[in-house]
């Protein structure tokens, strides 16, 4: 099973951690917050795991559960991000990535941005709910270096209009400084 494949799995069988919510949430609904244990913060963000990088989380994210995939959510969906160092069986190249992807669940790109220590890719593709239903979901991945070190934040949300605050808190991804 390829990179791409594997993470689909991991994202959907990390959503039973997360409220189960198949409606994203209407234009004037106020995000709610989850009421769990938050992240060590420090100056430098806010920790992943135990991992020696952070990030800056936006308002109503909390850190996965501590026996789920390294990452953060919200309780009503609009932040679901997962982060890892980047394994020596990942695609090295971002035309090797886009090709994974193509081949799971892929529908069209959105962006697909090479930088000089990774890359930026939205896309949309197909979820299946835990009925068995499928819709439309929009992913992401950023790649990027930190020190010797390549990192994944990558993830999907119900809504496009949520894309960007999750691709933005995948690029504060930094060194963690306590």
């Amino acid at each position: 099973m390829n990179r791409t494949a594997v993470s689909a799995v991991l994202a959907l069988w990390s959503l039973p951690a997360c409220k189960n919510n198949d409606a994203p949430a209407s234009a004037g609904e106020a995000p709610k917050v989850a009421a769990a244990a938050a992240a060590p913060k420090a100056p430098g963000g806010t920790q992943v795991a135990d991992f020696p990088v952070s990030v800056e989380l936006p308002a109503g994210a909390v850190a996965n559960d501590p026996l789920g995939a390294p990452g953060f959510h919200s309780e009503d969906g609009s932040v679901s991000v997962m982060i890892a160092k980047v394994s020596s069986e990942s695609p090295t190249t971002i035309d090797a990535t886009k090709k994974g992807i193509e081949e799971f669940l892929f529908k069209k790109w959105v962006k697909s941005e090479a930088r000089k220590d990774g890359w930026l890719l939205t896309w949309v593709g197909s979820g299946i709910d835990m009925s068995g239903n499928e819709y439309e979901n929009h992913p992401f991945e950023v790649v990027k270096k930190i020190g010797d070190q390549s990192w994944r934040c990558s993830g999907s949300v119900k809504s496009a209009a949520q894309v960007d605050a999750n691709v933005k808190l995948c690029e504060s991804l930094k060194p963690f400084a306590e």
